[in-house]
């Protein structure tokens, strides 16, 4: 029933990279009211063309750890993966990820996280570590945030190696398919 308290961080960083911002009203007794103002666009966008998404290998039972402190998701996404053949280790924060990596450190092929994180480590410091111990290891970053890195030590490229929340489980299937195909 409780959740991290970053739901509204996120919309707020997502109204603010689209150059909107966000109004609050909140009235004893009464409830709160959140705006969000987002600036017009002069031009409408065309309808984008309907593509067949190309086919994905089914997997072949390779473990992920997948690491989501929003408990909807992590479920989600590791149905969708699970669902797909995928051996799922999930962990809701980066210190549980961790905890995870050095029980199961032999039989994980690829890193799914959450770049931000509640806990005490995001997504980014609980892989460099990963790395600095197995650096040929596949890593997906993903965020409801811009791509940027705290740090800009992680390489990180839309479509290689990150997904931008929110995404579709073929989208999650395609990364995870390709990061595992390009190690």
């Amino acid at each position: 029933g409780k959740g991290t308290g970053l739901g509204l961080a996120s919309v707020f960083g997502i109204v603010q990279q689209h150059k909107g911002w966000v109004e609050v009203d909140s009235v004893q007794d009464e409830g709160t009211t959140f705006k969000v103002m987002i600036p017009a666009a002069n031009d409408i966008a065309p309808e984008a063309p309907r593509v067949n998404e190309p086919s994905v290998a089914r997997a072949n039972g390779e473990t992920i750890l997948l690491v989501e402190d929003e408990t909807s998701l992590l479920t989600l996404n590791k149905t969708v993966l699970e669902d797909f053949g995928y051996r799922v280790l999930e962990a809701s924060t980066g210190v549980a990820a961790r905890e995870m990596w050095d029980q199961h450190k032999t039989d994980i092929d690829l890193l799914l996280t959450d770049v931000v994180m509640p806990g005490g480590m995001n997504g980014c410091e609980l892989a460099k570590g990963i790395l600095a111990e197995r650096p040929d290891l596949p890593v997906v970053f993903v965020s409801g945030y811009n791509k940027d890195v705290p740090d800009g030590s992680l390489k990180i490229e839309y479509g290689f190696n990150f997904l931008a929340k929110p995404f579709r489980p073929n989208e999650l299937l395609k990364t995870v398919d390709q990061r595992l195909a390009a190690s």
